[in-house]
């Protein structure tokens, strides 16, 4: 069996014979051998990789010279493919291919073949695939240096941008750059090297040596499109996805990637981010935050800002017509009742609907773990800070919360809003001295608001959480 780098050398020496079946054999055995690096027994690699093998396990791969890009996922009847361009694919490294095959899987993982879909709202279609590709690539090492960075992100908006935060967040700071309104030009250059490159393609599959009108190769034109700061996109493979597979795309997605978890020789082999999106797949908040958030804040005046992200509510299918969204950073408090009453289950509906809070407004946001006392808080800047696994599992107070705020000072100040998600097995009342002075309250109950046992809860905000229908 030959090794990763000389059959890429065979490739390359196939491409330029224009030898078709040999290039399909030499892809098929550079596919099969990079994934089987993916596995414990061939991963010298201390990278949890396994579960993407076992991905690409499941996929269907075939060849289309027609792609502009060495890769491109696809689903198609239910099932996963990978589109694959030999002629991208020679002019990258062993590992630098491993990286992309991951970073294609990643796209999966995202849900970005759907969300890709609903956001097309007028937005010039490059900027949506460079803030998809900034929100995957900071997870995987060793993708090639013409891919996108956050790095290079930043550069284009011209300010430092928040780590691994979801692609919608990347896009509303691009489209706000100077270099989204500037980008007439650009795109012009960027038409005129895509078309090079679709020319060379065509070329090829004529029979040609694969050169452009203009006389420049594949590689040419890739050398150039990176001199020029523009990333190929492997996302174009996403419009032959059939529109009845995106309406059911994340159940099926669930189910693909819980087989590959299933397969993989344990749960340590697994990152942390993918955990958190299988769990967060195909669940909705119970509780519609925005509204809640306008109705606990009263009478304040909440700002809106225009933005492309989100549909115009009077008009959804005017794309052309921006959404809008909260513009008031609101200063939240989440205690967690963290008694040993409160189960797994509980707990799994508690952080989803906390995920639904973070993507609900701007906020600052602490989170504050108690049973019969306070036993954790910290702040939250963005998704990844929330910790799932929580301390305590002793009894339940509910005035530990309540005195620790009326004790804290920084918390306690330009408060607005303390959510408590309990069980609502605690004592029959609070201490008067520690009464919200500020700031509403809201208790959410995770299974039948008729049980918290505060007879003074300061407010009459309780919601339900149907956690055990």
């Amino acid at each position: 069996m030959n090794n990763l780098n000389e059959i890429l050398g065979i490739m390359k020496k196939n491409v330029e014979a224009k030898n078709k079946t040999a290039i399909e054999e030499n892809t098929k055995e550079l596919m099969e051998l990079l994934v089987f690096s993916m596995f414990p027994k061939g991963n010298s690699n201390s990278e949890s990789v396994e579960i993407f093998g076992h991905m690409l396990m499941m996929i269907s791969r075939k060849i289309d010279y027609t792609l502009m890009a060495p890769m491109g996922v696809m689903l198609k009847d239910t099932y996963y493919n990978l589109a694959v361009n030999p002629l991208f694919l020679i002019n990258y490294t062993e590992s630098e291919i491993k990286a992309i095959l991951i970073h294609e899987m990643y796209h999966i993982i995202f849900n970005h073949l759907k969300r890709s879909k609903n956001l097309d709202r007028g937005i010039i279609h490059d900027y949506i695939n460079i803030a998809m590709d900034c929100s995957i690539n900071q997870y995987i090492t060793g993708l090639p240096k013409d891919c996108v960075t956050l790095k290079y992100v930043e550069k284009l908006c011209g300010h430092n941008l928040l780590e691994k935060q979801e692609y919608e967040y990347y896009l509303e700071n691009l489209i706000q750059s100077k270099a989204y309104q500037k980008d007439k030009q650009m795109q012009s250059k960027m038409n005129e090297l895509l078309n090079e490159l679709k020319d060379a393609i065509d070329d090829y599959n004529n029979g040609g040596s694969g050169q452009s009108k203009s006389g420049k190769s594949i590689k040419d034109i890739l050398d150039e499109m990176e001199k020029n700061g523009i990333k190929i996109s492997s996302h174009d493979s996403w419009d032959k996805c059939d529109e009845n597979d995106l309406n059911n795309i994340e159940k099926i997605a669930k189910d693909f990637i819980n087989k590959a978890i299933d397969k993989c020789s344990g749960r340590g082999n697994i990152p942390g981010v993918i955990i958190e999106k299988i769990n967060a797949m195909g669940k909705k908040t119970e509780i519609s935050w925005q509204k809640e958030f306008k109705y606990l804040i009263g009478n304040i005046k909440i700002p809106y800002k225009r933005t492309f992200t989100r549909p115009n509510r009077r008009l959804p299918e005017r794309t052309d017509i921006s959404g809008r969204m909260m513009d008031r950073t609101l200063k939240l408090a989440v205690a967690i009742d963290t008694s040993g009453s409160m189960g797994e289950k509980d707990l799994e509906f508690v952080f989803n609907e906390i995920f639904g809070i973070i993507k609900s407004v701007k906020y600052e946001l602490n989170i504050i773990e108690c049973d019969t006392k306070v036993n954790r808080v910290y702040e939250v800047k963005n998704r990844k800070d929330v910790k799932t696994e929580v301390t305590g599992r002793g009894g339940t107070s509910f005035t530990p919360v309540f005195e620790y705020i009326h004790h804290t000072r920084s918390l306690r100040n330009d408060l607005d809003l303390l959510i408590y998600f309990t069980d609502g097995y605690g004592e029959s009342h609070i201490d008067e001295a520690y009464k919200p002075r500020g700031y509403n309250v809201m208790w959410v109950i995770t299974e039948n608001k008729e049980n918290l046992s505060v007879n003074n809860p300061f407010t009459n905000k309780i919601k339900t959480l149907h956690v055990h229908e």
